[in-house]
């Protein structure tokens, strides 16, 4: 065989093992193509139905989970983990309780109501230490928790509260006559924006609570979340009647909405926030996989990242590090590529 028949067939050799291994990514390793480099562990120590996920750092992390069963007490459970997830140690147990519920990161504390019958209370954990704070609250109906000026607010019996990490210290910061709808609270300045669900049409409203009147024309008859996002505004998610929904920005201040972006699919979560990036998860339809949906504060900078992954259970984003935990008690922890925003 002469020279040059050797080296076309080492290239097309080549060409073809090129050719094979990059349809083997496409098809077992797709996010190999995708700007981020995923590792899963089994979640050792991790039990229950776990609900949230929090990490302060690549390492430190609690979760949530509840325990409920027909023949034994129904109880809430925090677990906290130094080794990013793969060891998870039980910090602390509350028997009688049933589930932990609209669960918040505020800096390195985590705050949630839990529930005992039909009574809900508030509890601290901090995440650096696994301390933890249980209050003497008794709330009668599921508590809305936001973010005010760097403390924890939450609804609870026609009031607007905010607390400390301790619930040492309790001020009021006013109330409201229409009931609003968890679908997330932003306070900017002095006044108190969230959603309120309008029964006579069948949507939801966003609400100026101080004023105690409606602001602009936003209405979705679908699902929502407000979260906010700087000193003077919130980001809203709401959908629509034809699947798809819409990002916009909110300016408290000058009270304008404005449209960022518009997705096709559903709202799966409540928007997040964490060092000054806002994300979620989303599907384009029911029992299909989810996606990241991630951007800044202002919504110039945004994207979505597949997950290949359609039954997560809890989830956050720290650190440029994705983490979430699936049906098969899994850790699965994706590296995102630093050019995602």
């Amino acid at each position: 065989m002469k020279l040059w028949q050797k080296v076309v067939g080492a290239i097309f050799g080549a060409v073809g093992t090129l050719f094979l291994v990059v349809c083997y990514l496409l098809i077992f390793q797709p996010q190999f193509f995708m700007g981020y480099d995923p590792g899963e562990y089994k979640a050792d120590g991790l039990d229950g139905k776990v609900s949230d996920l929090f990490f302060i750092d690549k390492d430190t992390g609690i979760a949530l989970s509840s325990l409920n069963h027909p023949d034994y007490p129904s109880s809430v459970k925090i677990f906290h983990t130094t080794d990013a997830g793969h060891r998870w140690k039980t910090i602390l147990e509350l028997p009688g309780y049933s589930h932990a519920l609209n669960a918040i990161k505020i800096d390195k504390c985590v705050f949630c109501a839990i529930k005992n019958d039909s009574i809900y209370s508030l509890l601290s954990v901090d995440i650096s230490s696994g301390k933890y704070k249980l209050s003497n609250d008794t709330i009668r109906k599921l508590p809305i928790l936001f973010e005010s000026e760097g403390n924890l607010g939450y609804t609870a019996n026609g009031v607007f509260y905010i607390t400390d990490g301790s619930f040492s210290k309790t001020d009021s910061i006013g109330s409201y006559n229409k009931i609003p709808s968890n679908k997330g609270i932003a306070v900017i300045d002095s006044h108190i924006y969230g959603f309120i669900f309008d029964k006579s049409n069948c949507v939801s409203r966003l609400y100026d609570f101080t004023d105690d009147t409606a602001v602009g024309h936003l209405v979705t008859p679908g699902d929502a979340s407000l979260i906010k996002a700087t000193e003077k505004s919130c980001l809203i998610l709401a959908a629509n009647e034809q699947q798809h929904f819409m990002m916009y920005d909110f300016d408290g201040i000058k009270k304008t909405l404005v449209q960022k972006a518009a997705y096709q699919g559903r709202i799966i979560h409540p928007l997040r926030i964490d060092n000054g990036v806002i994300y979620t998860l989303v599907a384009e339809a029911p029992n299909t996989d989810y996606y990241l949906l991630i951007g800044n504060t202002t919504w110039e900078s945004k994207t979505t990242i597949p997950l290949c992954e359609s039954n997560i259970r809890a989830y956050c984003l720290i650190d440029n590090v994705f983490y979430y935990y699936d049906f098969l008690h899994i850790i699965v922890s994706i590296e995102l590529n630093s050019k995602v925003l």
